[in-house]
């Protein structure tokens, strides 16, 4: 495994300073406020309805994350035709601002019982539940899939509440929202300095966590294929697992739709021997992503620069931005060429 990343300092962006800055960040806050009362205040309908046309919007707006997601898509679906592609990206934006909208109506819709509802169960949910509630060290492992945060909140009812890593957003009032959603999953937040720390610490003493490990891990991360790319991982849950008994699951919630109705599919359990590689570890998590990613990849967050972290000197897989790859151009681009 490779040493422990350096951290980058933050860049120092206008937008960043506007938030930074107390009178203009009220002000922002102030209208996000509003925005999201707006949009929420009449139901999941009426949120979908403007949702859809604030995603369509950003597609338009946003030339560098819609880029950035067609890069992402070239180069892990190639297979697919270049229309099925696009279409897959301007997906995936819609359905991360449903995801949003998800978490701050959720602690309103989903209070008490009224979350059976909305969420259905798929496979054998009982069993895991039951293995969930052990009072045993167990790691969920997820993706950027669906709407994960469903995933808290049912295990959190059905079994126990996990403790999860949370990076604050650049708003304080977005991440008093997030911590305020977390609460009412049942789980406890964990600041991302310092995380790796405290997680072992939890697992130590038989508590459940929650991971989602599928973004970039830097430059300095364990390297290893995603659908054929070269990427960097945020692989330390696999050198924690053997040393707390190896329990894992690979959980997802998926939308069913175009509306406020979910599916909680019954996740993949595993125990870890003491002596496992981690990279064998590693790999059983990849290919699962891969799995899902084909089975439902206008639900995942594309938007994330994921084969952004590179050994020094190598060429940048985001270059040319704009550009789009066919499959029998993938690996002169990723040579350089």
């Amino acid at each position: 495994m490779s040493g422990k990343a350096k951290k980058k300092p933050k860049r120092n962006t206008l937008i960043r300073r506007l938030f930074a800055w107390a009178p203009t960040r009220a002000l922002i806050e102030l209208q996000l406020r509003l925005t999201v009362f707006a949009l929420t205040a009449f139901g999941p309908a009426w949120a979908y309805f403007w949702g859809r046309r604030m995603a369509g919007l950003g597609w338009l707006l946003m030339p560098r994350l819609r880029n950035v997601a067609l890069r992402n898509l070239d180069l892990c679906l190639p297979e697919l035709p270049r229309a099925r592609r696009t279409e897959i990206a301007r997906a995936s934006f819609k359905h991360s601002v449903y995801t949003f909208l998800d978490v701050l109506m959720a602690p309103r819709l989903l209070a008490g019982e009224r979350w059976r509802e909305v969420i259905r169960f798929e496979g054998d949910c009982e069993s895991y539940f039951k293995w969930e509630g052990e009072p045993r060290a167990s790691f969920n492992l997820s993706a950027h899939l669906g709407n994960w945060e469903f995933l808290l909140l049912v295990t959190g009812r059905m079994a126990r509440g996990f403790s999860v890593v949370m990076r604050d957003a650049n708003l304080p009032l977005v991440t008093r929202w997030l911590v305020r959603y977390r609460s009412f999953a049942r789980c406890e937040t964990i600041d991302k300095d310092g995380a790796l720390k405290a997680l072992l610490h939890r697992a130590r003493q038989g508590q459940p966590v929650a991971l989602l490990a599928d973004q970039n891990g830097g430059d300095h991360a364990v390297e290893f294929p995603l659908f054929g790319v070269m990427a960097r991982w945020q692989a330390e849950f696999t050198r924690l697992l053997p040393r707390t008994g190896g329990r894992v699951a690979l959980g997802w919630v998926l939308r069913d739709g175009d509306r406020f109705r979910f599916v909680f599919h019954a996740p993949v359990m595993r125990t870890f021997a003491e002596d496992t590689d981690p990279m064998k570890i590693l790999a059983w998590y990849r290919d699962w992503i891969e799995e899902r990613l084909r089975q439902m990849p206008e639900q995942y967050m594309w938007v994330h620069r994921r084969f952004k972290g590179r050994p020094q000197g190598a060429p940048d897989r985001y270059r040319d931005l704009g550009r789009r790859l066919e499959k029998d151009e993938i690996e002169a681009f990723l040579a350089g060429r």
